[in-house]
């Protein structure tokens, strides 16, 4: 029996200004998406800032929350 290929990640290519669109009209996998390019990047600078990778841990986390719980009022006009 032949292994089975992983999924592919149909958001990977997706700009960011459709994939907030799609958070905001409830599409997880949109969310996960902006999670997956942008949390390595705000723990880095929250790291940096706090100089304690375990509270950019957390702080990066809650930044994740607080977005998810505000996507309905952010403006995804494009510039």
């Amino acid at each position: 029996m032949p292994a089975q290929e992983p999924a592919q990640n149909v958001t990977a290519d997706i700009d960011e200004f459709v994939l907030v669109r799609r958070s905001r009209d409830g599409d997880m996998d949109a969310f996960a998406e902006l999670v997956r390019r942008y949390q390595s990047h705000i723990r880095a600078c929250l790291a940096v800032r706090l100089d304690n990778r375990y509270e950019a841990e957390d702080l990066a986390q809650e930044t994740f929350i607080t977005a998810f719980r505000k996507m309905g009022d952010f403006d995804i006009a494009r510039p």
